[in-house]
């Protein structure tokens, strides 16, 4: 009942967010415009531009503030983000409150300030930033955590949920539930469970009924209860069958133009960096990051709001389906400017504008054309920058752009058709070719809609233009992936990896850190600190006991697995053991008879209890009764520390924490203010560590081993000999590396979502 609780908090909380999302961005353009259309009607152009610009600015400085200074992690979709973490990556801050406020702020002032983004991408990142928050029950900054949702706190319910809450952001998103849990399903989880599928649509119905609930108390039109956008019901007037081959060169269409966008945001980011400096220093970069936001903010307002002023005006048509005052500009009560229909009304109203039902001539050819290569580099050149900024919407207004304009030549040279149904059909195949996405983007097409008439033509239409997308890219959101060289796990694999065993691949032993159940602090330092790329590299350790085999052979018997955030958190808790071990040669604990003999020349721990500094116990050598150590033969002997305690007292909480990874600790530094006395200190990792680590044998198949990390989302994994002695490490990065994961291959392009 737990779990079932804390889906429909995470359902009941993303709604009610995203409700707030788009009640303030609706604000914002609803006065925005108003104010702009009387100071246009009074002939105030000059004014009008000034506020428009204005507003504009003061939201894009906002945002670019919130996302430079305050938390990078709240710019960009979060789609990607959210899918590599799913994948099993590692990103530290992406989860946290301080990131869930500046998103939401950060997308309410962005959407509204007149850049093509949209908002569907970064509120499936709140939706997995909620499912964490609620999940955890716990924050660092607050330093509190909700004792109740302990037993919800394990690595594989927390994956599980933030898969829940990326299915409920999509429902708020879109007013699509049942969209919303194939997006998660088919999109941004590795790992999904029968479970899960009822849990995700329980907290998506949930997320979708509350965001109408809330967006049903405007009644002024620019909000409607199915999300953030709706496609009218009155454009659909049907369709005949021998449209659909129109229907299919629209996705054809849709997958050129979606693959074209992917390889020009491809060819931007690079520009970006050399234009605005992105590789100076941390202040510098900063402050170039919100130069680039305004100077895309100029750009855009400039073309919104006087490009239209080429165009002349023409008189309303008396049955028009259009929108009162839609592409009103400066041309007065009763009249319209074509291109201000497109440029000067927000995008959903151009949405709405391109989704009217019939073909009264307020579109014409030139100025759907123009209208299309303006937003496709704007949406391209905007999409990286520090803002938040999803891709759904401008894409949306791609399809519907060129979808309209097919519509328009089959009405005037084949047969009567509805132009609104094209606009529709180019939608879905924009949306197509930019995400590939094709089993969830026809159901949360068809949801949107309402209408199951088109759900062929749809379903037609996607997957045309996901075949013709992948013969040139993959999708937009693992181009991002690709370009930021996050180690993620895709479904496929080239064929060149069948003939790769785990030793091929791995990191040899004697270059992997290892450590001894009970380590010295100088040493842990000595080891992660100037222990070389490996250690540095790496986020996890093995845990060895080392023995002398009956070959004579030194080896290392792996017992367990300890992170470096664990190790961290240990030394910043100043988890000593009570007492000084005062190491002869090393102390390493022996292993059983059966992997071999310990030689006493290289083996010797002495401890010296607390308050007796004058009394030894050597465990190599006879002891009494009281000594930790009970020496038998010379071949079995172990030591026994469960008679010295740890010198903190932690509770559950605390020991809980520190058997999970550190969130703080990110990978590459280790950060921990330590006393000279203290680097003589001892760790006892045994209570700490992963006692049952996951292990493969040397000859395990790559594809076998690729297969136990995508799913189970693992970082590390020991490969280890028969006798279970520690041959090297395999890392996520070594899969990575070894699977020649690019662009260019052609059976991730063909296949992405196929599996194995």
């Amino acid at each position: 009942m737990m779990q079932w609780g804390s889906c429909f908090l995470i359902g009941l909380l993303t709604g009610g967010v995203a409700a707030g999302i788009i009640s303030g961005q609706h604000e914002i353009i609803h006065w925005k415009f108003h104010w702009c259309q009387e100071l246009l009607d009074h002939g105030h152009t000059g004014q009008a531009w000034l506020l428009y610009l204005g507003i504009g600015l003061a939201c894009t400085l906002g945002a670019a503030l919130l996302t430079s200074l305050l938390e990078p992690l709240s710019g960009g979709s979060g789609i990607p983000d959210v899918k590599s973490y799913l994948n099993g990556n590692f990103y530290p801050g992406l989860l946290r409150f301080r990131t869930l406020v500046c998103r939401v702020i950060g997308l309410t002032l962005s959407t509204a300030s007149g850049l093509y983004v949209g908002k569907e991408g970064p509120v499936v990142h709140i939706g997995s930033i909620i499912a964490s928050g609620v999940t955890q029950g716990r924050s660092k900054l607050a330093n509190c955590s909700a004792a109740v949702t302990r037993p919800l706190r394990s690595d594989a319910l927390k994956v599980s949920f933030i898969s829940v809450g990326a299915a409920t952001g999509v429902a708020a998103a879109f007013g699509a539930p049942i969209g919303g849990v194939l997006f998660s399903l088919e999109e941004a989880s590795s790992y999904w469970s029968h479970e899960l599928t009822w849990q995700a649509f329980f907290a998506a119905s949930i997320a979708s009924f509350t965001i109408r609930a809330a967006t049903s108390v405007f009644d002024d039109g620019e909000i409607d209860a199915n999300g953030f956008i709706e496609f009218p019901s009155s454009s659909n007037t049907g369709y005949d069958v021998w449209e659909l081959p129109f229907f299919m060169a629209i996705g054809a269409i849709g997958g050129l133009i979606g693959a074209a966008f992917c390889n020009f945001a491809l060819m931007v980011q690079p520009l970006r960096s050399r234009i605005f400096k992105l590789n100076s220093p941390t202040e510098r970069r900063k402050y170039t990051r919100i130069l680039e936001a305004v100077v895309l903010l100029l750009i855009t307002v400039a073309i919104q709001f006087w490009l239209p002023s080429l165009w002349s005006c023409h008189d309303r048509p008396a049955n028009s389906t259009l929108q009162a005052h839609a592409g009103q500009y400066d041309c007065g009560d009763g009249r319209y400017n074509k291109m201000a229909l497109l440029l000067f009304d927000g995008q959903e109203g151009t949405i709405k504008s391109l989704f009217s039902t019939d073909d009264l001539g307020e579109f014409s050819y030139d100025s759907l054309a123009i209208f299309l290569v303006i937003v496709f580099f704007l949406t391209g050149t905007t999409f990286g920058a520090a803002l938040p900024s999803g891709l759904f919407v401008p894409n949306i207004v791609m399809g519907c752009t060129y979808g309209r304009f097919i519509g328009m030549l089959v009405n005037d040279y084949v047969h009567d058709v509805n132009p609104g149904n094209y606009a529709l059909i180019g939608a879905a195949a924009q949306l197509a070719g930019f995400s590939r996405m094709t089993i969830s983007l026809t159901v949360i097409v068809v949801e949107l809609t309402n209408e199951m008439t088109y759900l062929l033509p749809i379903m037609l239409t996607i997957t045309m233009s996901q075949w013709v997308g992948n013969l040139f890219t993959v999708s937009m959101y693992d181009i991002v992936i690709y370009m930021r060289k996050i180690p993620y796990l895709p479904p496929l694999l080239p064929p060149q990896v069948d003939k790769l065993v785990a030793e091929d691949i791995m990191t040899p032993g004697e270059n992997v850190v290892t450590f001894g159940t009970v380590v010295q602090v100088k040493e842990i330092i000595r080891k992660l600190v100037l222990g070389g790329s490996s250690a540095k590299s790496h986020n996890g350790y093995p845990v060895v006991q080392r023995y002398v085999s009956w070959a004579g052979e030194h080896k290392q018997l792996v017992v367990g697995t300890i992170t470096r955030g664990q190790i961290v958190g240990l030394l910043q808790q100043r988890a000593w053991l009570k007492g000084t071990f005062i190491p002869k040669r090393n102390n390493e604990i022996i292993s059983p008879r059966s992997l071999g003999r310990v030689d006493h020349a290289q083996v010797s721990v002495r401890f010296r209890r607390t308050g007796d500094p004058n009394r030894e116990l050597e465990v190599d050598s006879p002891a009494s009764p009281r000594s930790p150590s009970t020496p038998t033969d010379g071949l079995n002997t172990v030591v026994d520390l469960s008679v010295f305690e740890c010198s903190k007292e932690f509770s559950h909480q605390e020991l809980e924490e520190l058997t999970a990874p550190d969130a703080k600790a990110d990978g590459s530094a280790l950060s921990v203010d330590l006393s000279e006395d203290e680097l003589d200190e001892f760790l006892d990792l045994t209570m700490f560590m992963d006692a049952s680590p996951i292990t493969v044998y040397r000859r395990t198949p790559f594809r076998r081993l690729y297969r136990i990390f995508l799913q189970m989302g693992m970082r590390h994994m020991c490969v280890v000999a028969e006798d279970s002695s520690l041959l090297g490490l395999v890392t996520r990065k070594d899969l990575w590396k070894h699977a020649q994961i690019c662009l260019t291959d052609s059976c991730l392009r063909l296949n992405m979502r196929s599996g194995f």
